[in-house]
């Protein structure tokens, strides 16, 4: 069922790679992938890891692609890879998920990611999701001097 679902996810993730045209790039995947592992023919760093502590020893990455692999772990091990990989390995991280109590879409909310796409077939459906730190915390236009109760005092003490 999954790999049906792949079919109209690959070309999303196709797209999502060629349009930021990372530099390094670290998967986790149930199986290689191909396509993945042919952008280092194009000078991208990529790195495909089996599970969260392979992370530790993995230097920074510009993306991180998480799919065909969260269904199959307990769920916390789940939220760790992405939190590790959001927190503290990627700048970027694209996530596709089969949707089921464990992975919906209050849950990714939750961990800070936006849906992209949702593929549905059957009583199946599968979402994309993504997370990046650039537009992740959008600046506030409230917090500035004008609006705080003692702009006088803006910059001058410390609390």
């Amino acid at each position: 069922m999954y790999n049906d679902k792949l079919a109209e996810i690959i070309p999303e993730l196709i797209a999502t790679i060629e349009g930021l045209q990372p530099d390094s790039l670290v998967y986790c995947t149930g199986d290689p992938v191909p396509a993945l592992e042919a952008l280092e023919q194009q000078g991208c760093r990529v790195a495909r890891v089996h599970n969260i502590d392979e992370l530790d020893d993995l230097p920074h990455f510009e993306l991180g692609v998480v799919f065909d692999y969260l269904e199959q772990q307990p769920v916390e091990e789940g939220r760790h890879l992405l939190c590790r990989l959001r927190n503290l390995k990627c700048d970027k991280v694209w996530v596709a998920v089969l949707t089921c109590p464990e992975w919906n879409f209050n849950s990714m909310i939750g961990l800070g990611f936006k849906r992209e796409h949702c593929y549905s077939s059957g009583d199946s459906e599968l979402c994309s999701y993504s997370y990046d730190i650039a537009s992740y915390n959008r600046k506030r236009d409230w917090n500035n001097p004008k609006f705080w109760a003692n702009p006088e005092n803006w910059g001058k003490y410390r609390w």
